[in-house]
């Protein structure tokens, strides 16, 4: 009998369960003219990745206890824990091609110079990287096909493609029109305007703290720039709070396959270190949002998703250039090009892949 109760209990559960996200998500789905997917069989994915956050890192991290949640559903066995060698060269651009398109052919950085068209590419402009996309796409389709993408760089042919460069072109603009109006029901709820304005205020203040601290001890930071910090707490807290939100509206939707990239770690991580206090609290918040994630997949589940948490590369400590010879790296070669002008000058690099 107890048993009995307890189940009819369980499912009463799941119907309140299900019957809020169906009103919330429901509402905001027609308010922006996207119907449900038509249900399927097979399970859907969702694939969060954490950039520029090497193995041994996120060892560290979920050591020194950044990243609770995750630790609890490795602890659970939910999930595994695993390395995997991303390729050289270890770059966003390069690892996102192969991941989306299985192409990463003739991506040999992040920024590089073209002989035979005289020209230097660089993947954050919106027209090269959908040139980059266009190459590497050709013949091969993208693996979020009817999906959503969020935050990246490539779009792996996702019908919905939201803060992604290599769909900042016009031939895209209703799609991406489609996308804003994400965006702007983002910021029509009141709880997460308030919740968006503190996690800027916040992030605002420790990065003024970091700047303070760069008057006593050298820093790459500057301790006068006190804009820089406000612009990249308010875009990184948008960005990051507006694609959680387009995930879990996309699991109510049933979407098959959805991709979110959260860039917090690697963007502090070039600046001050990949081991850097301050890098690792950055996951603490992607941490609380893959629990959001994870959480709404648990409880609506209309389709089963599997979950992947990934990272595109890492990252290796480095001292600055500046630092350790009192000059900038293009300065030293000019004058080395000036002193000996008839003398070959050799420079050799290694890229290490985490």
């Amino acid at each position: 009998m107890s048993t009995w109760f307890a189940r009819r209990a369980l499912n009463l559960v799941r119907a309140l369960v299900n019957l809020y996200y169906t009103r919330k998500y429901g509402t905001m789905a027609r308010h922006l003219g996207r119907p449900d997917v038509s249900p399927e069989p097979q399970r859907g994915f969702i694939i969060v990745q954490i950039d520029g956050l090497s193995y041994n890192h996120l060892r560290q991290a979920l050591d020194a206890g950044y990243m609770p949640h995750l630790a609890k559903l490795l602890a659970e066995r939910q999930l595994t824990l695993a390395h995997w060698r991303c390729g050289v060269p270890s770059t966003t651009p390069a690892v996102q091609a192969g991941i989306m398109f299985g192409n990463r052919f003739d991506i040999p950085g992040f920024r590089w110079y073209e002989k035979e068209r005289r020209r230097t590419i660089s993947t954050k402009r919106p027209d090269q990287i959908q040139a980059v996309r266009t190459r590497v796409s050709q013949g091969r389709p993208g693996i979020l096909q009817g999906g959503s993408c969020y935050v990246s760089m490539f779009d792996g042919d996702a019908d919905l493609a939201l803060f992604t460069l290599s769909t900042l072109t016009p031939h895209r603009f209703f799609e991406s029109i489609r996308g804003m109006g994400l965006f702007l029901l983002f910021l029509l709820s009141p709880f997460r305007i308030l919740r968006l304005a503190g996690l800027t205020t916040l992030s605002y203040l420790i990065g003024l703290g970091s700047r303070l601290v760069a008057f006593v001890r050298p820093s790459v930071l500057n301790p006068f720039d006190v804009l820089s910090p406000l612009l990249h707490a308010a875009s990184d807290a948008l960005f990051t709070e507006v694609q959680t939100f387009g995930v879990m509206l996309d699991i109510y939707r049933r979407v098959s396959a959805i991709y979110a990239n959260y860039n917090s770690y690697d963007e502090v991580a070039h600046k001050l270190g990949p081991d850097h206090r301050a890098a690792f609290r950055t996951l603490r918040t992607v941490d609380k949002h893959i629990h959001q994630i994870n959480r709404m997949r648990a409880r609506y589940r209309q389709r089963e998703y599997d979950l992947y948490v990934l990272s595109d590369h890492g990252n290796s400590p480095a001292v600055p250039f500046s630092w350790r010879h009192g000059t900038s790296l293009g300065r030293y070669l000019s004058l080395i090009h000036i002193s000996e002008p008839t003398r070959p000058l050799y420079i050799s690099y290694a890229v290490f892949c985490l």
